[in-house]
């Protein structure tokens, strides 16, 4: 089963809906990106990001007998098995509403056990390939899923991500909470036409573009400054910035 898509930073510049399509063969399954604003403003979306994409939170309200090496795995126990308790009723329910928003034409079979997207039942395969896509546009490096020769060698590579996690957060321990709105500012301020409003409608993937070059630009207007005044090296020249 070949697996491809259409995301593309200049698509997400282009479509208001943030919409891309994933080709599974000769099928199409469409899903629906989210603006930085969405995961400020939308508390459902937020949590419903955060049990798709966050391994160790999920982990944390599934009981250890229902816990799976596989992300899709664990989502279609909470949908289809956990939902009919009370303590799981309200993260279900925003759970089913979400991904119905997230992804085009999306249904929940409860004879089958599976969830099928304009006709296409989304196996761990597809289900990994949109949880990619969904993370870039969020900024995040994400590997593309890996196909394994044994189990060894999946839990090797596991066992290192695992690893990379930990290292992760103990870098990030102390972050700035302003970090953002930092970000934001620098490109206002480099490109005075893009507003917060703007901004804010765009995904995280599309900010992290424009604040590089941003960045780079105030770079190079400092550089640019400094020769002027004779501050640089002879023969140094200012480096444009666009490349």
């Amino acid at each position: 089963m070949a697996i491809t898509n259409n995301y593309s930073l200049l698509n997400l510049f282009v479509k208001e809906d943030k919409a891309v399509k994933i080709f599974i063969d000769n099928q199409v399954i469409t899903i629906h990106l989210k603006s930085l604003k969405d995961f400020f403003s939308n508390e459902e979306w937020s949590t419903c990001y955060t049990i798709m994409c966050r391994e160790e939170y999920r982990k944390k309200i599934l009981p250890k007998s229902y816990q799976s090496s596989e992300c899709l795995a664990e989502i279609k126990i909470l949908i289809f098995d956990l939902g009919k308790y009370i303590q799981y009723a309200k993260i279900v329910k925003i759970l089913r509403e979400q991904l119905s928003i997230f992804i085009d034409d999306l249904e929940f079979n409860f004879q089958l056990n599976e969830m099928i997207a304009n006709g296409v039942i989304i196996t761990s395969e597809i289900w990994n390939h949109i949880i990619s896509i969904l993370k870039l546009s969020c900024g995040e490096k994400e590997e593309k899923p890996l196909k394994f020769e044994s189990k060894a060698a999946e839990e090797l590579y596991l066992a290192q991500k695992q690893f990379e996690k930990q290292v992760s957060r103990i870098k990030n321990k102390g972050g700035d909470t302003d970090q953002i709105l930092k970000i934001l500012l620098t490109i206002s301020y480099q490109i005075p036409s893009l507003t917060f409003d703007y901004l804010f409608n765009q995904t995280m993937a599309q900010i992290h573009w424009l604040y590089n070059y941003a960045a780079q630009s105030v770079s190079y207007d400092v550089t640019k400054m400094a020769y002027a005044a004779g501050n640089l090296k002879k023969g140094k020249t200012p480096e444009f910035f666009i490349k």
